[in-house]
């Protein structure tokens, strides 16, 4: 019986400290939601804001001092992002960049009650990155690219009466940015058929020297699903939206290359 009083306090962010009263840690999630002050009874408008209001404005996941010193495989910051569960990245307090931002931002908004199918967490690359390291479509992507493969985490939202947008998780809750998406059916159809860019309205204050020449989606998953990978791991991703073993070279396989 007791299992079944904390599924319904579970379910109610503003219930959550009966969950000590009951001898239950909250997780990290269920914390960051609580301190965000979301409740379910909230607009979706409502919880995308308050969720962006801590992750940003209150900085919820850095360190509160000196940034740590990190040992490997996190003394690559890239990792900080690619190698953690929101539950770590919430927990931990360490820091993080768009990657953690966007994995934050997607578990805050289902453990409050959005639909995990109505999230996505998309991830692109700048063009001039792509264009290096997948040069020609249908062939394979380069071993030793000499690019860093920059680029940006979003996460993409199925909005009341059908819309999805794409929605930058690094910007403030006051002006975030937004754009119209597809949804993860047409997205897919769409990445099988060549590179699909990012609208410039969902990354327009992100630095231009940076993503100026634009950003190409690479792939989209449900929270769950998007993987835990190294950055070596990362150019197969770029290159197929995969990744695999060693013997797997169809994962190597570029599906498009830079449209500029």
């Amino acid at each position: 019986m007791r299992a079944e009083y904390v599924k319904v306090i579970r379910k109610s962010p503003l219930l959550l400290p009966l969950l000590f009263s009951l001898n239950v840690s909250a997780t990290a999630v269920e914390v960051a939601v609580t301190s965000a002050k979301i409740k379910r009874s909230d607009s979706l408008e409502a919880k995308i804001d308050k969720a962006l209001w801590l992750l940003n404005e209150q900085r919820f996941f850095y360190p509160t001092g000196s940034p740590p010193k990190l040992d490997p495989p996190f003394d690559i910051p890239y990792h900080l992002d690619s190698l953690r569960s929101p539950e770590e990245i919430l927990s931990q307090k360490v820091g993080g960049s768009c990657g953690s931002s966007a994995r934050a931002f997607a578990a805050m908004l289902i453990s409050a009650g959005v639909e995990e199918r109505d999230i996505q967490v998309v991830e692109s690359v700048v063009n001039r990155d792509l264009k290096i390291i997948c040069p020609r479509a249908k062939y394979p992507r380069l071993d030793n690219p000499r690019a860093g493969a920059k680029g940006h985490s979003f996460v993409a939202i199925h909005f009341p009466g059908g819309k999805w947008k794409i929605i930058n998780p690094i910007d403030g809750s006051q002006r975030y940015g937004r754009a119209d998406w597809y949804d993860p059916q047409d997205l897919q159809r769409r990445l099988n058929q060549g590179p699909v860019a990012i609208p410039a309205a969902a990354f327009e204050r992100l630095p231009r020297e940076t993503y100026g020449d634009g950003l190409t989606a690479f792939q989209s998953w449900i929270l769950k699903d998007a993987p835990v990978h190294t950055f070596a791991q990362r150019f197969d991703l770029i290159a197929s939206g995969r990744i695999g073993g060693p013997e797997d070279q169809s994962v190597k396989i570029c599906r498009f290359t830079s449209p500029k």
